[in-house]
């Protein structure tokens, strides 16, 4: 469904809805790697941004201990150390 859904131009796959959630971090919280590395193809995704409560998806991944999420997010330049909006990170 992701793939269907990243093939029409006019989705942004890193627009938080209206609980400020992003695609990339719903997908890291609930451990659906492949989701996450299909999103971490496009140049449009960040991610580092805050989002989902003022955090990363390597946020959201570390709060469930999801291995499989963190190789992607963490070959796609991203900052482990990022401090969150409660001024927390990842590690």
């Amino acid at each position: 469904m992701a793939r269907l859904l990243l093939a029409h131009n006019d989705v942004d796959p890193d627009k938080p809805d209206g609980n400020d959630q992003t695609p990339p971090g719903c997908a890291s919280l609930k451990g659906h790697d492949q989701v996450v590395r299909l999103l971490l193809t496009r140049d449009d995704v960040d991610p580092n941004k805050l989002a989902n409560y003022g955090k990363t998806p390597l946020w959201d991944h570390s709060l469930n201990g999801r291995k499989g999420v963190a190789i992607p997010l963490l070959s796609r330049d991203v900052h482990p150390e990022k401090l969150g909006e409660d001024g927390g990170t990842p590690l």
